[in-house]
């Protein structure tokens, strides 16, 4: 008699394929129709909503998918063995019903590098939901794809996982916190849930008690049984990193860091390309040859490149212009409204960690390849700018015009501090009597006369 096929993991076929993980996960970008025809209060909105529209997935990002929908898969394959234990567990009740800790995943990555847009493909991968017919015997339950909480205003784990339960409790049952974790522990094992993910966490971070209430609400999600994904940027991640060990040890064993690619990566040219196919003919910008300038301005977050060609756009869209050049994304880099990404671009390529590229270091050590390319940009960023510099420097001061209207002006090297260096005051030599009276009291005793008085 064949094996009765295992309907929980048969949901994940064809996932293990990478070729087909990218095809669901990717969403190509569609031309922005008459975008000449957009007034100016609306073009800027009209360029980030368009821009943030597609996503490609990136080698690094391809692997986070692959070894979050193994874990989805292991999951299924250790806790749904077959009908009859899934059937035993249905019918525990819910006092006697248990479920183990499992260990989180945290990914984390600067502000801006994608990790929401992660999250969303995997949501976009992960199986769709499906009825599950347990025959006319049992009761009717559905195979869930994944849970999805996104923090924003939910300050409560009880506000988090609600909606998830609502079929057990109603509208009007109140539900201690203990209570609610055995109910949801049990109704994703109905559901057949692989996933947890959990986004926007940053949100609990705005209270005096953060630390405590974040780490809680990890362990409730954890000890639900399911394998739960968060999101955190590097502030969070350091936050969890000062508490005690034992909650270190179990809530951050297995980050995921996405880092961004490198400014010659064919995902970097690939990704600008998309810019070009949305924006059409107003983009007038060779992408082969300024991949590596517009990588410089915005240190290989997608985040600001959006929102530094919709402020270039803006501003061209202001001069009553229609296309835009290289020399306007330089200008918007300069302006006033990209002002505080640029100094987190400029932090990111710094050669040399400081104050400033604190915020920005990634809190966990880095793979050695990962981290050889970090420091291969940095290196490149500091080349380019200095070649600038020094250009500038032996060029007249007609050439340097011309040469400003023909090409932008490369981010300018950064200092370790911006802080002036401060001169020592000069102070006088001490005298003979200071120096008896300095000594005097080092030692902290009545060594050496005074005066003349001291002597007879």
């Amino acid at each position: 008699m064949p094996k009765e096929k295992n309907i929980w993991l048969a949901r994940f076929d064809g996932l293990q394929d990478q070729d087909e993980l990218i095809r669901r996960a990717t969403v190509s970008g569609q031309p922005l129709e008459r975008i000449e025809n957009i007034p100016l209060f609306g073009i800027q909105k009209a360029v980030e909503g368009a821009l943030g529209s597609f996503y490609l997935p990136s080698a690094a990002e391809v692997r986070i998918l692959m070894r979050l929908i193994e874990q989805a898969m292991a999951h299924c394959w250790r806790r749904y063995a077959d009908r009859q234990a899934y059937l035993t567990d249905l019918y525990c009740p819910y006092a006697q019903f248990e479920s183990e800790f499992v260990a989180p995943h945290c990914l984390t990555g600067p502000a801006g590098v994608g990790k929401t847009a992660l999250i969303a493909a995997l949501r976009r991968i992960l199986p769709a939901n499906a009825p599950l017919d347990l025959g006319p015997d049992h009761p009717k339950a559905d195979l869930i794809g994944h849970w999805h909480i996104e923090v924003r205003d939910r300050s409560s784990i009880s506000s988090m996982l609600r909606p998830f339960v609502d079929q057990e409790y109603g509208e009007s049952r109140r539900v201690t916190n203990s209570e609610l974790s055995r109910v949801c522990a049990k109704s994703a094992h109905r559901n057949g849930v692989p996933l947890i993910l959990l986004d926007e966490l940053q949100f609990l971070t705005q209270s005096a008690s953060a630390s405590t209430l974040i780490t809680k609400t990890l362990y409730q999600l954890a000890y639900i049984g399911v394998p739960l994904v968060f999101v955190a940027n590097y502030s969070l991640c350091r936050l969890l990193l000062g508490r005690q060990e034992q909650d270190k040890q179990r809530l951050l064993t297995a980050p995921l860091i996405l880092t961004p690619c490198s400014p010659d990566s064919d995902h970097w040219l690939a990704y600008l390309n998309q810019f070009k196919l949305i924006l059409g003919k107003s983009l007038q910008i060779d992408l082969a040859q300024e991949a590596g300038t517009i990588y410089h301005f915005t240190a290989g977050l997608k985040r600001l490149a959006i929102k530094l060609m919709a402020a270039a756009y803006e501003n061209v869209w202001r001069q009553g212009r229609r296309q835009v050049h290289i020399e306007d994304i330089a200008n918007a880099y300069e302006g006033l409204s990209f002002a505080a990404n640029r100094k987190q671009v400029k932090a990111m390529l710094m050669p040399h960690p400081s104050i400033q590229t604190k915020p920005f270091e990634c809190p966990f050590p880095l793979p050695a390849d990962e981290s050889t390319t970090l420091q291969a940009i940095r290196k490149q960023a500091r080349d380019e700018a200095l070649r600038y510099k020094v250009q500038q420097e032996v060029m007249t001061p007609q050439e340097r015009k011309e040469a400003k209207l023909q090409r932008p002006v490369l981010p300018t090297p950064v200092q370790a501090s911006s802080e002036p260096l401060r001169k020592r005051a000069q102070r006088k030599p001490l005298s003979a009597q200071e120096l008896l009276e300095t000594e005097h009291h080092r030692r902290g005793k009545n060594l050496y006369p005074r005066g003349p008085s001291a002597i007879g």
